[in-house]
């Protein structure tokens, strides 16, 4: 259940720091672009995390430098989930799927 957690608190925030454009810096009023839409779809025995956003830029896994405050959320979310994956929405912008590990033991490592 914490890795869950955890997968929707990163894949949240790199939404709102990546794929949200604020009014400001696109020069008008917040639009479409500015929607983050968080989706939860529990199966048995799995659960799927969906986050949209309006950026079409893909998530990269990278390795943040050790005096880097930021740069590491795809290597957690790597870490924590069985499976990740994502996509250009056709509608516009982007989503990127995960699935957390059932291992009992996805947080301790």
């Amino acid at each position: 259940m914490e890795a869950a957690v955890l997968i929707v608190c990163e894949l949240t925030t790199n939404a709102i720091r990546h794929g949200a454009r604020l009014a400001a810096e696109c020069g008008r009023e917040r639009g479409l672009d500015s929607v983050i839409i968080l989706k939860l779809a529990l199966e048995p025995e799995v659960l799927h995390i969906e986050v949209h956003d309006g950026s079409t830029i893909l998530p990269v896994q990278r390795t943040a430098g050790h005096d880097e405050d930021c740069g590491r959320g795809m290597l957690i979310i790597n870490a924590l989930a069985e499976s990740w994956t994502c996509g250009q929405d056709p509608e516009g912008g982007k989503w990127v799927r995960a699935t957390p590990s059932r291992a009992p033991d996805a947080l301790q490592g």
